[in-house]
């Protein structure tokens, strides 16, 4: 997939082995704002995306919409949207794990050892700004204060309401 935003939504839809409607298991709060985006979407609480509920509420989506539809009835399943993370998983699987996922920065197949080095430069950077105590270790408390930092330094997605002040 292009649009790394899409699959971060396929992926959250499917780690929670749920239909759309129902209550997600406690997760971390992106999965819980993907759910809650899915389920704003979701205006007629059929449990399923419709093309129109993909266009208005997750433009993203709607742009895979197609794709996404394998059965072509118009509508978005949970089956459909599992279907297509176990796609993306089984295609990441023949790509970098572990450690390594994500550290190709210029997107070219191969990851260098200068990737790895930057990478773990600014993840050491993110830690000791995300350290608030400054006691070497993240507290959930801090992690997500860190990402309600980071989440609030970007303009909000088409996809995604302006953050809850």
């Amino acid at each position: 997939m292009k649009t790394p935003n899409t699959l971060l939504l396929i992926l959250a839809v499917s780690a929670s082995g749920i239909a759309l409607a129902q209550q997600p298991p406690a997760a971390g709060p992106m999965h819980h704002d993907m759910m809650e985006r899915l389920k704003s979407a979701d205006t007629d609480k059929d449990g399923l995306i419709s093309r129109a509920e993909a266009e208005k509420g997750l433009p993203r989506l709607a742009e895979h919409f197609d794709r996404l539809d394998t059965n072509k009835d118009g509508k978005i399943s949970p089956d459909e949207l599992k279907a297509m993370a176990e796609k993306m998983r089984h295609h990441r699987g023949h790509h970098a794990h572990g450690p390594f996922v994500g550290a190709d920065a210029n997107h070219d197949h191969v990851i260098t050892r200068d990737e790895i080095l930057q990478r773990n430069e600014k993840t050491l950077q993110d830690f000791n700004a995300a350290d608030t105590n400054k006691d070497g270790k993240l507290s959930n408390e801090e992690m997500k204060a860190w990402h309600d930092k980071m989440r609030g330094q970007h303009a909000p997605r088409g996809d995604a309401p302006p953050p809850a002040k």
